[in-house]
């Protein structure tokens, strides 16, 4: 009995040192209420912990869900219009050359001076023109504008102190022309100026001056003689003897003009054609051209031998029993004979007789070219 009141006693004595110690351990976690009681525990002084290094970043996470379109930004302002150019569709100028500055002008509104391409008054290709669309009233003269503008360009020019209807007036500006007969002399003498192809004027000593057209695309320059028959022209007369048939061109430089061209250039030669239905050529001699001293020359262009043409040179010719195209004279078909004159002696051609024109099918077509001349000896 002793032994049990004593172990019941040593039991109780190891409860109690066990709670003490529970208490003890819940003082120094900073426990603040008694969960058994619900009273509020008595304040205790804190206790912080130190902290420890941070951990490692974990991996990362996938990409979420894109969010909705955000909202359309407001319209920006509008620049301001440019100013108008002054141009016009190539295939309406191309339509429209063969005209003038004037016509640029009053038809198409064009008011900014500069080079327009035009077409050629002789032989309807294009060329550019400098046209200047400015009215000056004070000056009559091309000598004027020079002079008091000290102007440098070749080009067309209202000059309204003179003129009532205010047209345009063409002026070469450029001194020095006195004495010079071709184009590749202006281009030496003007070697540190840019030159612009066009219409030229020369002059000899004492004499009025002439106009040329220079061409300085080539090399060397060419200077080319203009006149009034440079397309090609159906020949409307039904004659029948020989040579029945005359074409004579009206040359811008004549005479001893056109002599002095020759003469300096190292080089000239002129296009002829003649295209052909039934009418010969060589054959029977019923067609020829004359030489600037009159004579009666027997070869055609692009030959050199009396009586041939260039296909019979070359041994070329739709039936070669004969020396040129035209001279098979058939009704049935069109043929050609063309080809270049390059004796310089002889240019440029005065004249072109045609005969053999007068059956009902027989018909002829003549070209005539201009004259052109190349260099400066």
């Amino acid at each position: 009995m002793r032994t049990v009141f004593r172990f019941l006693v040593a039991h109780l004595l190891v409860m109690v040192s066990a709670q003490q110690d529970d208490a003890e351990k819940l003082e120094t976690c900073n426990v603040v209420c008694n969960c058994n009681s619900g009273e509020k525990a008595p304040s205790t002084p804190i206790q912080r912990m130190n902290q420890g290094p941070p951990g490692k970043v974990g991996p990362k996470g996938e990409i979420g869900v894109t969010g909705p379109k955000g909202l359309k930004g407001d319209t920006g302002v509008k620049g301001e219009k440019g100013e108008e150019a002054e141009q016009l569709d190539i295939s309406q100028i191309l339509s429209a050359i063969g005209i003038s500055c004037q016509d640029l002008k009053s038809r198409y509104g064009i008011k900014t001076s500069g080079y327009y391409l035009m077409m050629n008054e002789h032989d309807k290709t294009p060329v550019y023109n400098y046209c200047d669309f400015k009215v000056y009233e004070d000056v009559g003269s091309c000598e004027q504008l020079f002079s008091t503008y000290n102007f440098s360009v070749d080009g067309f020019y209202i000059l309204a102190r003179e003129s009532a209807n205010r047209s345009f007036e063409y002026c070469q500006l450029q001194n020095g022309f006195m004495g010079i007969y071709t184009c590749q002399a202006i281009q030496d003498r003007y070697r540190t100026n840019a030159r612009n192809s066009g219409y030229y004027e020369f002059q000899r000593p004492d004499s009025a001056p002439f106009r040329v057209y220079c061409n300085f695309s080539q090399t060397p320059a060419a200077t080319e003689v203009h006149h009034d028959r440079m397309i090609e022209t159906k020949i409307l007369s039904s004659c029948e003897s020989n040579g029945c048939f005359s074409a004579a061109p009206d040359y811008d430089a004549k005479g001893e003009d056109l002599e002095q061209i020759l003469k300096n250039s190292v080089s000239c030669r002129q296009y002829i054609k003649l295209r052909c239905q039934g009418v010969q050529l060589r054959r029977n001699e019923v067609s020829w051209w004359v030489s600037r001293d009159g004579d009666k020359m027997t070869y055609w262009g692009g030959a050199t031998r009396s009586g041939y043409c260039a296909c019979g040179e070359s041994n070329s010719c739709l039936d070669n029993s004969y020396k040129c195209n035209c001279d098979q004279n058939s009704e049935s078909t069109i043929a050609s004979d063309d080809g270049y004159l390059t004796d310089k002696s002889k240019l440029p051609l005065r004249e072109v007789k045609v005969g053999d024109m007068s059956g009902g099918n027989e018909m002829a077509w003549y070209t005539i070219g201009k004259l052109e001349c190349f260099g400066q000896l």
